[in-house]
């Protein structure tokens, strides 16, 4: 299994070519959402969401190895939280993790399927997370029903999701402003391939399966009451493309480039990814 994979996915290699995990791209990510670079989006959701933390019971969908749970404990904003994840190697990793850290006693680790938690656990949970999990899930719409139906009253749904094309969306005219960007800002000798093609994973098959409709779902199951969007347009795709190995200098020139690009592309396509947090309605 792609996902079972740990120590592909937190390998050097694979970090380096994280979009989010170059520091020019993570403070402006950090602006975007919480208004400041230093402000992480979950140290944003705290401060702006103070009066109804911390959360008594929460869930953790896809929590993979679980840096997500163990912010929500350490940062107290959930007392209590059940993670589940499909990878049983990623949930043993994030289990021992917890240990390390001394959270074991506030988190419950389960391998299997996330619309099973949420499907036995009507009415349970005070909040619901998904970080960068919900667009490996389909249908969307009936996860998000499931959510809403395992959500207490007044209960807070919070997402930090690409949110752009599913991937059978993906076509040539919409890859056209990436390969502009990546011909017209970036310099010939930090450039690897000639083209800057599609994020189609061939070991994943769940990759962006239904992400078009998660934005749409959200709004009209939740009552939202913040939305953040932050770009993921141009930076996703041209980063990975990149030769990581220049000097970091010239990366980052590199990276400020395409960030102001990213910005104007954003005003007139919206943005691919976004933190979102939604409550449940009423009745």
């Amino acid at each position: 299994m792609y996902w079972d994979d740990v120590e592909n996915h937190l390998g050097e290699e694979r970090l380096a070519q994280l979009w989010l995990a170059n520091a020019e791209v993570r403070a402006a990510v950090n602006r975007a959402v919480s208004g400041a670079a230093g402000e992480w989006p979950l140290e944003w959701f705290r401060r702006e969401f103070s009066s109804l933390l911390p959360l008594q019971d929460c869930a953790v969908l896809g929590c993979g190895t679980g840096a997500l749970e163990r912010d929500l404990v350490r940062k107290r904003i959930a007392n209590q939280v059940t993670a589940i994840d499909v990878a049983p190697s990623a949930v043993a990793f994030a289990e021992r993790e917890a240990q390390k850290e001394g959270l074991a006693a506030s988190i419950r680790y389960a391998v299997g399927d996330a619309a099973d938690l949420l499907r036995e656990n009507p009415g349970r949970f005070d909040g619901v997370f998904f970080h960068g999990a919900l667009h490996h899930l389909s249908p969307v719409r009936e996860v998000l029903r499931l959510a809403d139906a395992a959500l207490a009253a007044g209960g807070i749904l919070y997402l930090d999701e690409y949110v752009g094309p599913s991937m059978d969306q993906w076509r040539w005219w919409r890859l056209v402003s990436a390969n502009l960007s990546y011909y017209l800002a970036v310099p010939r000798h930090l450039r690897r391939p000639k083209l800057v093609r599609a994020p189609r994973n061939p070991g994943d098959p769940t990759e962006m399966i239904d992400s078009a409709s998660i934005l749409p779902a959200v709004r009209q199951g939740f009552h939202v009451v913040a939305e953040r969007g932050y770009g993921g347009n141009i930076l996703a795709l041209v980063y990975p493309n990149l030769r990581h190995e220049a000097p970091p200098a010239v990366l980052q020139r590199t990276v400020r480039r395409l960030l102001a690009i990213e910005r104007q592309v954003v005003r007139l396509a919206g943005h691919h990814y976004a933190v979102v947090v939604a409550r449940k309605r009423p009745g």
